[in-house]
């Protein structure tokens, strides 16, 4: 259960961490436009379906909701840019293909190396670059 007025979950998930460390995988990846109040099935949030769209869902999805029509945007190449770089060491390493224990000792020499503490966050991106506070500081393919 969430409260919204504390901004956190006033219970912890019965299933805990077994399905997935991924939160948004609940939603099939799509928090912004799907929901899931009952913990069953993703459902659309909101009034976004469009009986014209023609996009049909992903293979095996379980959504029970109309194809989402999205406006077009000239802020979609923003939108891939976030996409493609995160701060969570986990969804890092996934990304950038190393095993989690692996990534997690490069981690650790790339902080060494770079004079930044353990708590010092970063942002990596699909390329390997690691950005330190708006500036690139180094590429995480190096270790």
């Amino acid at each position: 259960m969430y409260s919204p007025g504390l901004g956190r979950f006033l219970q912890t998930d019965p299933v805990g961490y077994k399905d997935d460390l991924n939160w948004n995988a609940y939603v099939g990846n799509n928090p912004v436009n799907l929901t899931d109040p009952s913990g069953m099935i993703a459902s659309l949030s909101g009034n976004f379906a469009s009986s014209s769209s023609t996009a049909a869902p992903a293979a095996g999805s379980k959504l029970d909701g109309a194809a989402i029509a999205m406006p077009n945007s000239d802020k979609a190449g923003s939108a891939q840019q976030i996409a493609a770089s995160t701060n969570n060491p986990n969804y890092a390493a996934k990304m950038l293909g190393y095993d989690r224990v692996e990534f997690g000792a490069m981690i650790h020499q790339m902080k060494a190396e770079n004079q930044l503490r353990g708590d010092d966050n970063v942002i990596w991106h699909d390329n390997g670059d690691v950005y330190f506070k708006g500036i690139q500081i180094d590429n995480m393919h190096n270790y």
